[in-house]
C-alpha cells in the first residue's frame, strides 16, 4: 500500500495524511522526531558550569538551538549526537524522505514529488542505505531508524526483518 505504513500486531496506520500533520511546521516534526529518539529528549548541560541549557532561536529561520543561560556563547546543535547533526535538511524535509524511503520510491521518484535536489537525496540515501537489508532477493527495510521512528509500543514496522549492522 502506498499511502500508509502498517505496524504488526495493531490496526494502527501511519497514512501520508499523517505525515504532513508531523511535518506542519518545524515544532510539530522536532517533536515528532523526538518522541522516536532520533534527536535528543534530554536537556544538555553546559560543559563549563553544568547548568541545564535552554532553546533558542539561532539566525532568521525556525532552527532551534541549545544554548547556556550564563554562558551564553556555549552552544549546541539542535541535532546535536544523531546522524542529522551535519545535515543541512530541514526536518520537515528529512521525515518526508523516510517516509517515502521506507515506502521502497526510487530516490529518482521521490526527488521529483518532495522538489529536494539530487544532491540532497544522494546524500540522504547515504545515511539510510546502511539500514537496509537484502533478504530473498528484494529490500527488506529494517533497523534502527525505523525502530525508532515508527514504532509504537514495541510493535515494528510490518517488514522489518533485523539489523544490517548496529546503529552508529
Amino acid at each position: 500500500m502506498l499511502n500508509c505504513l502498517h505496524f504488526r500486531g495493531s490496526s494502527a496506520i501511519m497514512k501520508l495524511a499523517e505525515i504532513f500533520r508531523r511535518c506542519e511546521n518545524f515544532n510539530a516534526a522536532k517533536d515528532f522526531l523526538r518522541e522516536r529518539c532520533i534527536l535528543r529528549r534530554d536537556i544538555p548541560r553546559c560543559n563549563v558550569c553544568n547548568r541545564p541549557m535552554t532553546e533558542v532561536k539561532c539566525g532568521r529561520g525556525e532552527e532551534l538551538m541549545w544554548r547556556c543561560p550564563s554562558h551564553k556563547t556555549n552552544k549546541l546543535s539542535l541535532r546535536d549526537g544523531s546522524f542529522l547533526n551535519h545535515q543541512g535538511m530541514s526536518l520537515q524535509d528529512f521525515v518526508m524522505v523516510v517516509y517515502v524511503w521506507a515506502l521502497q520510491i526510487s530516490m529518482t521518484t521521490a526527488t521529483e514529488m518532495l522538489g529536494l535536489s539530487p544532491p540532497t537525496m544522494e546524500r540522504t540515501e547515504k545515511i539510510l542505505r546502511p539500514y537496509s537489508s537484502i533478504q530473498r532477493g528484494q529490500s527488506i527495510l529494517c533497523g534502527y531508524i525505523f525502530d525508532k521512528f515508527f514504532q509504537k509500543k514495541n510493535r515494528q514496522f510490518f517488514i522489518w526483518v533485523g539489523y544490517k549492522k548496529q546503529p552508529p
